[in-house]
């Protein structure tokens, strides 16, 4: 799906986001758009990452202990994460990333509190 302008001055920046290329030195030449569009495939890809080590981490019934740990680096990268996310983003992915957190932090207090 494309972006469309309302006016001319949507027209000119959605032009500038898209077709503008900077040249970051060593080759790399991309536009804002094209930058945004990686650094949005490289979060996704983090949250997904994190699920899957999760995932793989409950199927192999690791102990309490090392799942603890986990959690605990989990706790940090993604509560740096949501601190970025609420600064510089918008509600939507301030949501998830706080939902994610939050769902962390339970699962840390659960196991905290079993053991």
């Amino acid at each position: 799906m494309k972006p469309t302008a309302e006016n001319e001055t949507e027209r000119q920046l959605l032009d500038l986001f898209q077709n503008y290329k900077k040249d970051y030195g060593a080759g790399f030449v991309r536009s804002t758009s094209q930058l945004v569009t990686g650094l949005s495939a490289c979060f996704t890809m983090m949250c997904l990452l994190g699920g899957l080590v999760l995932v793989y981490l409950l199927k192999k019934k690791v102990s309490a202990e090392i799942m603890e740990g986990i959690l605990n680096i989990y706790l940090v990268v993604y509560g740096i994460y949501l601190i970025v996310t609420i600064v510089f983003t918008f509600l939507p992915p301030i949501i998830f990333i706080a939902l994610v957190f939050l769902t962390l932090l339970i699962a840390k207090l659960k196991i905290a509190k079993r053991y």
